[in-house]
């Protein structure tokens, strides 16, 4: 694995520090190589550390607020001090993807007034033009609010290096209107900090300008600098490997390369429709073999005998339309909205004429129960008689998985509470492989539906 200690200039491992109340954290650096793009991660378990604090970068969820906001003094402060004083990088841009980590705005402005002698909000300005903040929710509670004694407690040797008072600095997490008494919000902090602001996608830009409206209380809320990049994918990656073939045959050379320009598609028409079923068909093989095996092993570990495996898993078949839903099971996503009406489901699922199946997938927070129950339910759904070898849903959703997925089904099926959906780009990953996107209006497909790309005749559609 490409993947190593990063060592100082004595050749020992390099070991960096930050301030915790009456101690330091201590963290072992190292670097995995992403092709050509260096990743550093930062590792508190190691021996000088208190046994208390060897587990801080141990799983990304879970632990209380106080694991959190050590978490993010790691990833934000250490971060920081990572790149700048030991590996002597001078970052242009420093970009915050969501809230996680804007403690580093603290740091950066620290160095700043040490090193130019300068003012508060003159450094803070500076650190303005070298910092760029991602919003990727559009709830309030998607961002970390920490209670002020928990800042207090890791804050109040720091925030006069800065040359603020207590209550300056607690107010930097909120918004100008709030009390004291009401936290501190780290999406306000990368707010009113970073230069730049943007949503994933166009609708998100405007749910966050009314979202977050209080923190420029002097302006309208739909003008606050908040703008939006609507997220994409990397096409290639997502790319089914006949698919690509294909694309490399019949679109312009380079195609890869221009894969933003509106032409580099028109001669997408040009490949032959037996051609592109033909691979479709291919997928969907794979897609079945791959939901048999998952499902047979779960079961069997579950304890289902022989007999009642092969009874569900023998009805998939891959000339069944196939619906796909996999993602995290947030519950605004509302993965169980299809069964709303059970009586209704029950007669579609099971006509003889227009055979369907439904495949699920996907994980929820670990801290999120309602998510988790949305998965019970449908596993209590799918083991219902009438619905047995037509609903299935798959454990262990990871990369490797969706690609099948995206790829194999005939319906990419997408139907969060809008505006709930910030981006959501699952769609874009069926999308490039010609699967339907069914969807709503939110996130990304609020832009990408044009009513020229969609099913013109529903009376000959098999839904």
């Amino acid at each position: 694995m490409p993947i190593n200690p990063v060592k100082d200039e004595k050749g020992d491992d390099l070991t960096i520090y930050v301030k915790f109340p009456k101690r330091r954290l201590y963290l072992k650096v190292w670097q995995i190589n992403v092709g050509r793009v260096k990743l550093y991660l930062l590792d508190s378990d190691i021996d000088k550390n208190h046994e208390e604090d060897r587990d801080v970068t141990l799983r990304l969820y879970g632990g209380d607020q106080e694991m959190r906001i050590r978490q993010e003094i790691v990833l934000g402060m250490a971060g920081v001090n990572l790149l700048t004083k030991y590996l002597n990088l001078n970052p242009t841009i420093y970009h915050m993807n969501e809230g996680h980590s804007a403690f580093l705005n603290l740091e950066i402005i620290k160095n700043i007034i040490k090193e130019k002698q300068v003012s508060f909000e003159v450094a803070k300005d500076i650190a303005s033009s070298k910092t760029v903040f991602t919003t990727h929710t559009p709830v309030p509670a998607g961002n970390d609010i920490f209670p002020l004694a928990l800042v207090e407690k890791y804050f109040k040797d720091f925030w006069p290096r800065l040359g603020l008072s207590q209550e300056e600095f607690l107010k930097l997490g909120m918004k100008p209107t709030i009390e004291l008494e009401e936290g501190f919000n780290m999406g306000i902090l990368a707010l009113k900090i970073a230069g730049k602001k943007n949503g994933v996608s166009k609708l998100h830009g405007a749910v966050s300008r009314e979202l977050f409206g209080e923190v420029w209380p002097n302006i309208a809320a739909n003008e606050s600098p908040i703008e939006y990049v609507t997220n994409g994918i990397h096409t290639c990656t997502w790319l089914a490997p006949k698919m690509k073939e294909l694309y490399n045959k019949y679109l312009i050379p380079y195609w890869q390369d221009n894969i933003h320009k509106s032409q580099t598609w028109e001669k997408i028409k040009n490949i032959p429709d037996e051609k592109l079923w033909n691979i479709h068909k291919e997928r969907k093989i794979k897609l079945i073999k791959l939901v048999k095996d998952s499902t047979s092993e779960r079961l069997r570990r579950s304890g289902y005998s022989y007999e009642e495996i092969h009874e569900i898993v023998s009805k998939l078949d891959p000339e069944n339309l196939t619906i796909g839903f996999a993602r995290r099971f947030a519950t605004y996503k509302r993965a169980t909205l299809i069964f709303k009406d059970l009586e209704r489901i029950t007669q579609i699922l099971n006509n003889q004429e227009k055979p369907i199946q439904i495949i699920f997938a996907g994980k929820a927070h670990p801290a999120d129960k309602e998510g988790q129950d949305l998965i019970k339910y449908i596993h209590e759904i799918s083991m219902m008689p009438q619905f047995k070898g037509k609903i299935f849903i798959l454990e262990n959703y990871n990369i490797a998985m969706s690609k099948y997925l995206i790829s194999g089904v005939d319906v990419w099926l997408n139907n969060p509470r809008r505006p709930m959906e910030a981006s959501g780009t699952s769609g874009q990953k069926a999308s490039v492989n010609g699967v339907i996107n069914f969807s709503v209006l939110d996130g990304w497909w609020a832009e990408g539906y044009t009513q020229t790309n969609r099913l013109d005749h529903w009376n000959q559609c098999r839904i």
